[in-house]
């Protein structure tokens, strides 16, 4: 019982360590300046995609800040108190992002929505929109830090010139798989978002 009980805690601390080693690939990937964060807290209510994070106000963390899972943006802080923040994550269906299609260029929004999905919108009905097309944010109207990994384009029903074509995005996270978290307090150097563009 003992053994078992010890290959347990092995086993989960393998895979927090590979986990939090994803988390720093991501800081150093993107030379991000910020906090690393657990997840203490899940909203209950099907309409509300929020989750509750181990820090706040003392640790420098301030509402609208851009926070990501080990694989990219998962949501944003909307609210703090001193040792924690509410993050409200992409797949709600109150949250919006500015993002843009990665080879194209092409602007849109990526929505969250009560399926769980994420949908990009708004973007021009001529634009060709691929299957595992990147999507990153666009940094426009400020709610998230320029450049980083929103997700993947998954499916798209319709074709170009359609005006109800339907766009689906991989999210990086769910509220239900996170743990660690990454909020991104700012870029090292904002020259280094600019350079790849």
């Amino acid at each position: 019982a003992e053994l078992t009980e010890q290959l347990a805690q092995d086993e989960e601390l393998r895979q927090e360590n590979e986990r939090l080693r994803g988390l720093l690939d991501l800081k150093g990937t993107y030379d991000l300046d910020g906090v690393a964060a657990r997840v203490v807290g899940r909203s209950s209510n099907a309409y509300s995609q929020t989750v509750t994070i181990d820090v706040g106000e003392n640790d420098g963390v301030d509402t609208g800040l851009t926070v990501m899972g080990s694989t990219g943006v998962v949501g944003q802080v909307i609210a703090t108190t001193g040792s924690t923040a509410t993050v409200r994550l992409l797949t709600d269906p109150g949250s919006g992002a500015g993002a843009i299609i990665q080879s194209s260029r092409a602007e849109g929004v990526v929505r969250g929505s009560l399926d769980g999905l994420l949908y990009l919108e708004a973007v021009d009905a001529d634009v060709v929109v691929n299957v595992d097309d990147l999507v990153v944010t666009s940094g426009l109207g400020g709610s998230y830090t320029r450049g980083l990994l929103i997700g993947r384009v998954v499916k798209v029903e319709g074709s170009p010139g359609d005006a109800t074509r339907r766009i689906v995005v991989s999210p990086n996270g769910t509220a239900g798989a996170l743990e660690e978290v990454f909020v991104v307090k700012s870029p090292v150097a904002d020259d280094a978002q600019g350079g790849d563009q």
